[in-house]
């Protein structure tokens, strides 16, 4: 409260907040996963499956779209306060992102095409999931541009800091996703190490989604920061001509 009486809300303050909170979130999702499906202390199935990163229908999976549609938020609201048709492009980027997220719409699409077009060649050598090669290049154009507007309109290294390491989250992530659509890859290598085949599999998918997760995190907190920012420099403003 201010000496008025008036209530006094530090926005940039709040948006750091905010990130701290969706980064211990995504630490705490990756707890729940560890406790319940490696240690399984419910010993059922159905409560694994709530708390399960590498499955869809879950908490973690409710949070990555959820943190998706918050970035589009963010972007729509930079978007009427700076009036640049470039944060409207990232909004409506992040809004199909989060309905992707819930709906899997990239790989039910995929396995449609896939389907439909069984006998193109450059699908049936493929030996991971089709989706890489009919819509993965789309989502990641669409990164990339959300990347490079962000790196040219908050041109800062902070800002550049985060935007490569969201890209490698991404890459990352992606990559494990390959991995994870090659057929006996992770039991080969269970077997080489001497551990069950679920230690493999789901530590990687695991890994996979927690990375996503880190990568919106990362294209987030520039948005975030500056709409914070913005919103300061607004009040302050208006407080500066009395209204």
């Amino acid at each position: 409260m201010s000496p008025g009486g008036t209530l006094q809300i530090d926005a940039a303050k709040t948006a750091r907040r905010i990130l701290f909170t969706v980064l211990w979130i995504q630490v705490a999702v990756m707890v729940g996963n560890l406790v319940f499906n490696y240690f399984d202390i419910a010993n059922h199935i159905s409560i694994r499956r709530i708390f399960n990163v590498a499955r869809e229908e879950s908490l973690p999976t409710w949070f990555a779209s959820l943190q998706a549609l918050l970035v589009s938020v963010t972007a729509w609201a930079l978007w009427r306060l700076e009036e640049t048709r470039g944060w409207l492009l990232v909004s409506l980027f992040f809004l199909y992102v989060s309905i992707d997220d819930a709906a899997e719409v990239h790989e039910r699409v995929a396995t449609a095409l896939s389907d439909a077009f069984p006998s193109l060649p450059f699908l049936a050598d493929y030996p991971s999931f089709s989706w890489h090669l009919l819509v993965a290049p789309i989502l990641g154009a669409g990164l990339l541009a959300v990347a490079i507007y962000q790196w040219r309109r908050i041109p800062t290294p902070r800002t550049r800091l985060l935007l490569v390491a969201g890209l490698a989250a991404f890459a990352v992530s992606q990559s494990f996703d390959v991995l994870e659509g090659i057929d006996g890859l992770f039991e080969g290598w269970a077997d080489d190490l001497g551990v069950a085949d679920y230690t493999v599999s789901h530590g990687f998918r695991a890994t996979e989604e927690w990375l996503e997760m880190l990568g919106t995190t990362a294209f987030w907190a520039p948005m975030l920061l500056r709409l914070g920012d913005t919103v300061d420099v607004r009040v302050k403003r208006l407080k500066g001509t009395g209204i």
